[in-house]
């Protein structure tokens, strides 16, 4: 990917040049009226030149920039798609432009990633958050593939999810935007998933553990973003990764009795293995479970977490009803940790225990959170996220107020490389930032338009280590030797560079 920070090079400028070939190239055989439908009221002109279009990526492109260079070349088909399907060739582009896509995927090319990484971006990740229609259309001409990520869209709702050309071979998939209908469907055709990350419910996910549950082989689970998910239903997904229910092939009767006597039982949950429970059917390790993460979770919720003794990630939202954290201080292999909407005494809690193992620590907008609680916890991290809507929620030392202590001689956290921080107040967020002096990688969501800040930062002033700053949400700088290359992404989707010396 450093390939990408060098924009002027030969290879860079073919790519761009290429992207706007393939806007124009979608352009005329969707809109050129010389194109009529066939007798079967399809049209037929595309096909050889999308044909040629594909094998001229296969033979061009190298394999070893193909994922680089495909989400790149995505994204100027994305951008023409979505100008063309709300004109007057609507259906056209519905029939045409999937193939288009279709074409431009290096064949090298399994893991299609249509989310950015806002907690860990990089450069190319400004690149793959595109409108996901067509790539929904896309998806069932589509084979092998293994890691399928889409982001949000507007339009998916007369879209089904279609996974038959990779129904064998797919082993991670996300999504922002999520049906019912399209998660019976993955259940039922993608059995060797064991990454699964479902965002918001569009619709009542009522039968969630039905279908979760057949995912056999599920090692990473991420409901936080579901905050409609009805509690029972999370109980019983937490139960089965716990190795306490099987899958949903059981009587209901069954399962309720199962349900009662794992209520009945949750305090001593950490005492025994889960599978002891039930010791009638096969049941799943609680080891296999790497990574989780849901909302709402209750004290049953938590202390089930506790028992995925591998448990190296954890996420958890909305934690408003439980009466305390401290099961999770067993986790003893965790090294990521994320806290949304909740309230600092509840981390207070884990981080007493377990907050000198952890590598990454993620807070969002936990009220009350003690900034030198952390610093003085949490001496092994190297990540950090501080997101903060209200500044009045992190609560800094009194001097933060006097800019002048923004200068002491020892930063708060030596440790820490990557920092992303979202403060509104200038002070406040001048003073988080005095306390990193060698971040390698800073991500600024909220800038407040500060000038003086941006430039102290690309001069690297105060952080003489910086290799990349991530400015607001369109603004990517990257440092080599002397040289700053700021990358700015407008909304019509054009990219200009510029060269900045330091």
């Amino acid at each position: 990917m450093v390939i990408f920070a060098y924009p002027d090079t030969l290879f860079n400028m073919s790519v761009e040049a290429l992207g706007d070939y393939l806007s124009y190239f979608m352009k005329c055989l969707i809109t050129d009226t010389i194109y009529q439908r066939g007798p079967d009221g399809k049209y037929h002109h595309y096909q050889e030149p999308c044909s040629r279009l594909a094998d001229y990526i296969s033979r061009h492109v190298p394999p070893f920039y193909a994922s680089e260079v495909t989400q790149r070349l995505i994204r100027f088909v994305v951008i023409r798609y979505v100008i063309l399907i709300n004109g007057a060739f609507r259906s056209a582009c519905e029939e045409i432009a999937p193939y288009v896509l279709k074409a431009v995927i290096h064949p090298s090319v399994k893991r299609l990633v249509f989310i950015r990484d806002s907690s860990h971006p990089t450069l190319l990740d400004y690149y793959k958050e595109v409108e996901s229609e067509l790539i929904y259309r896309t998806l069932p001409l589509l084979k092998d593939l293994i890691t399928v990520r889409l982001g949000k869209s507007f339009r998916i709702i007369n879209v089904p999810l279609e996974v038959e050309g990779f129904r064998n071979t797919l082993e991670e998939f996300s999504c922002r935007e999520f049906w019912e209908r399209d998660l019976a469907v993955l259940a039922h055709k993608c059995k060797l998933v064991t990454r699964l990350d479902i965002g918001v419910s569009i619709d009542y996910l009522s039968k969630a553990f039905c279908y979760i549950s057949r995912f056999k082989y599920l090692e990473e689970l991420n409901l936080s973003r579901m905050r409609n998910l009805p509690e029972n239903e999370l109980q019983r997904i937490l139960l089965w990764l716990a190795g306490v229910l099987p899958a949903d092939e059981e009587s209901p009767e069954k399962t309720e009795d199962i349900l009662a006597h794992s209520a009945s039982s949750s305090q001593d949950s950490g005492k025994a293995s889960a599978a002891e429970s039930s010791p009638t059917f096969p049941a799943r390790c609680p080891g296999l479970v790497k990574s989780f993460g849901c909302s709402n979770a209750i004290d049953p919720h938590v202390n089930l977490i506790s028992q995925f003794y591998n448990l190296t990630s954890l996420v958890l939202s909305n934690v408003s009803r439980v009466r305390t954290l401290a099961p999770l201080s067993h986790l003893k292999m965790l090294k990521n940790f994320t806290l949304i909407r909740t309230a600092f005494v509840f981390a207070q809690e884990v981080l007493k225990s377990i907050g000198n193992q952890l590598i990454c620590l993620k807070l969002i907008d936990v009220w009350n959170t003690d900034f030198s609680f952390i610093s003085h916890h949490c001496c092994s991290l190297e990540c950090l996220h501080l997101h903060f809507s209200y500044s009045y929620k992190l609560i800094l030392p009194p001097n933060y107020l006097n800019p002048q202590s923004h200068s002491l001689p020892f930063p708060d956290f030596p440790h820490v490389v990557a920092l992303q921080l979202y403060l509104t107040e200038d002070l406040a967020r001048n003073y988080v930032l005095s306390r990193f002096r060698n971040l390698k990688k800073l991500s600024l969501v909220s800038t407040g338009g500060d000038v003086l800040l941006l430039e102290s930062l690309v001069q690297r002033r105060m952080m003489t280590r910086l290799e990349e700053l991530y400015w607001g949400y369109d603004t990517v700088i990257l440092f080599s030797g002397s040289t700053a290359t700021k990358t700015v992404f407008h909304l019509g989707g054009q990219v200009t560079v510029q060269h900045i010396r330091t």
